[in-house]
């Protein structure tokens, strides 16, 4: 986990009034029902159409390429079989995101291109 991610888990722990990290209002477990009524009046109100939160994990992989994340260590990320499925299905949607690459550094932090270093393997 990088030091970026550590922090905002952090947060919504010390913010979650229950002892699951991400909750409904009321503190109880995500109900997918709702979260997917939340999803849609989201989209609507953005105006972006045909969007599943599925689509979400399309996103990070092309936040990760845009970064410089290796595809092998896509591959062990998303749980795919090999690198085919990477450059196959994800290759072609980096269009509009290479100017945002600082943006995303800055997001996902620094170690997030460094895995051994949000391990504690080596120092930063």
């Amino acid at each position: 986990m990088t030091e970026a991610i550590r922090r905002c888990v952090q947060t919504a722990m010390a913010a979650s009034p229950s002892d699951f990290v991400f909750t409904m209002a009321d503190g109880s477990p995500v109900n997918f029902r709702v979260y997917r009524d939340l999803w849609n009046e989201a989209l609507e109100a953005s105006e972006v159409t045909n969007k599943t939160p599925y689509s979400t994990r399309h996103s990070l992989v092309q936040w990760d390429l845009v970064a410089g994340v290796t595809a092998v260590r896509l591959v062990e990320i998303m749980g795919h079989r090999d690198k085919q499925i990477i450059f196959g299905v994800y290759g072609r949607y980096r269009h509009g995101l290479v100017e945002k690459r600082p943006a995303l550094i800055s997001y996902l932090g620094a170690d997030f291109l460094k895995p051994e270093i949000a391990a504690g393997l080596i120092a930063a």
